[in-house]
């Protein structure tokens, strides 16, 4: 059987934030510099998020994917943010799946579940960000039949001296 998704409850805080973390160290490695992934705190991860599922944003969602008892995935859905954004939009701000567990479903059913949400919330059009240089993600998001629209951003990473990354963006139409 494969896994489930349900809504994120502050006790998934910790293992969301592992995966965070780990997800990150493994995906990013050549991308986003040593330095940085190198010192990214599980515990600083955990506390954001248990903010974020226990004082959620409006509109905000975190949810997860449960495989065998345990939290394997997550994904935070919301409004489209930015000027890019607009209405009738819908944006996965994040997705991630434990590193040692990919490629088996757990990325498909989280964004076929948030595509999902934002369908039957009204939305027309589903969005997100992915950094440029992630040919992994960006073929997955391509497999599920996102499509790249032209829109680019750049971003700093928090308290790393100005290095900046830059991110194109994905679109689905929701029918």
């Amino acid at each position: 059987m494969g896994p489930s998704v349900r809504r994120a409850g502050e006790a998934d805080a910790s293992a969301i934030a592992s995966i965070h973390v780990r997800a990150w160290q493994a995906a990013y490695r050549g991308i986003v510099p040593d330095a940085y992934l190198d010192g990214l705190s599980i515990e600083d991860f955990a506390e954001r998020h248990r903010g974020r599922i226990r004082v959620p944003q409006p509109g905000v969602e975190v949810w997860v994917a449960d495989a065998d008892g345990t939290v394997a995935g997550f994904a935070v859905l919301g409004p489209a943010r930015g000027p890019i954004g607009g209405e009738g939009e819908g944006e996965v701000y994040a997705i991630y799946v434990d590193p040692g567990r990919v490629r088996r479903g757990i990325g498909r059913v989280l964004l076929e579940h948030a595509a999902r949400r934002f369908r039957d919330g009204g939305n027309r059009l589903a969005t997100l960000w992915v950094l440029r240089d992630n040919d992994s993600g960006r073929a997955f998001y391509e497999g599920m039949g996102w499509r790249r629209d032209g829109a680019t951003q750049e971003f700093e990473l928090p308290n790393f001296g100005g290095a900046t990354l830059s991110e194109v963006r994905y679109v689905r139409a929701l029918e």
